[in-house]
């Protein structure tokens, strides 16, 4: 996620949310919106599980629609679900938080 004036003309900031490979980075969603949130994330998920099926391993940020952290700057709490928890996926049921 970035957040800039994306749009010529348009002083406003915009997020910037891609999803891409990351061993290719190849870039799998790309769109902006207002504000990144979960449903910028679900809408991100769903293009790429659309076009491209459905993955093995997701490796995110540490936003908190992804992971729980129990206090700011702290480590990310592998027990506690957030909003989107890939578990249950066909290969593994693996998040890799950064």
């Amino acid at each position: 996620m970035s957040r800039f004036a994306w749009l010529p003309g348009d002083d406003r900031q915009y997020d910037l949310v891609v999803t891409l490979g990351d061993a290719t980075s190849a870039v799998y969603s790309g769109f902006i919106v207002e504000e990144q949130g979960t449903a910028s994330s679900f809408h991100a998920l769903a293009e790429v599980i659309a076009e491209h099926g459905l993955f093995c391993e997701l490796y995110t940020d540490r936003g908190t629609h992804y992971s729980h952290t129990p206090r700011p700057g702290a480590s990310v709490g592998p027990h506690r679900l957030a909003d989107y928890d890939p578990a249950g996926t066909p290969c593994n049921d693996a998040k890799l938080a950064a």
